[in-house]
């Protein structure tokens, strides 16, 4: 049987995405994975988890990119309805 959580941490790698091999899905076990996570009981930090992620779209450079995008829309908007 395939290792299932070494799948499901190789679908974050950029990487995986480029490549062309999707023979990994026709190879996991879906029934494991239904019965696995239905008997787990998932404690999960949701607020912890929000607050992680805008810490990433910060650190990225995401911030940065859309406020650029929003000032330069605005301005291209500003400019061609005069």
């Amino acid at each position: 049987m395939l290792d299932v959580t070494h799948s499901l941490i190789s679908l974050a790698d950029p990487q995986f995405w480029a490549s062309s091999d999707w023979q990994w899905i026709h190879q996991l076990d879906w029934q494991f994975i239904a019965q696995a996570s239905s008997d787990k009981q998932f404690n999960q930090d949701v607020l912890g988890n929000i607050s992680q992620g805008f810490n990433n779209f910060v650190r990225s450079g995401q911030l940065v990119a859309l406020i650029i995008g929003a000032v330069l829309g605005y301005l291209l908007r500003t400019i061609t309805m005069g």
